[in-house]
């Protein structure tokens, strides 16, 4: 029987409006990009593009009214969430420096969760966005595979993919906890760690689960 050892790290959150993502990118030639989006305003959400060094390349206002920062990335595209229609853009960022709308409205989702820390992630052709009452599963050609490949979850705001696992900030009465599901829709353990606060994302690398915390000195 296979044991999957999983270490939770809290870290400090400076900046909870903002997600900073980064991929290497099939272009011209490859290149590794950073793009971070925040609150543009009332009708709108700022897409700054920067590379590896941190240097801004590019900085773009869309018409996105709730987007917050949920992005995902996958080839050349990245997929935002705009909480205010209820649907996934497609942006395509296949050149560095620009940024360019291909869709506002891609992928249409019933009550999309939209939090400031992510409610979108990409594995491979396939996105899996969180929404009120779970997670659903999309492709990155904007076909619906299963919009409720998941249901055990309560409250959900952040998501995090580390090969066939899914992991899931779920929120109940002011305590925060992980869920952990399968990209085919099983639930391994809906209550995989319990008792977090004030918590504001999640992210895995390799056996470590990072958990953004707010509050902390």
């Amino acid at each position: 029987m296979k044991t999957k050892r999983l270490q939770t790290v809290t870290v400090k959150t400076f900046l909870p409006i903002m997600l900073a993502m980064s991929g290497l990118l099939a272009g011209s030639g490859l290149h590794a990009q950073i793009y971070v989006a925040g609150i543009g305003g009332a009708e709108s959400t700022a897409l700054e593009e920067y590379d590896r060094s941190g240097n801004l390349l590019n900085s773009t206002t869309l018409s996105f009214t709730e987007m917050g920062g949920s992005m995902a990335l996958a080839g050349t595209d990245l997929f935002a969430i705009d909480g205010y229609t209820s649907a996934i853009a497609e942006i395509s960022v296949a050149i560095p420096g620009t940024i360019g709308v291909i869709n506002n409205s891609f992928i249409p989702v019933s009550d999309v969760s939209n939090g400031a820390d992510g409610g979108i992630v990409a594995s491979g052709t396939d996105l899996f966005v969180l929404t009120g009452g779970g997670i659903g599963e999309y492709t990155t050609s904007g076909q619906t595979v299963n919009a409720s490949l998941v249901t055990d979850v309560n409250s959900p705001f952040s998501i995090a993919i580390s090969g066939s696992d899914i992991f899931v900030l779920n929120w109940d009465n002011g305590i925060t906890s992980v869920g952990e599901y399968t990209t085919s829709g099983q639930t391994v353990n809906a209550s995989l760690i319990t008792g977090l606060g004030d918590v504001q994302g999640i992210a895995i690398s390799g056996t470590n689960l990072y958990v953004g915390q707010t509050g902390l000195d």
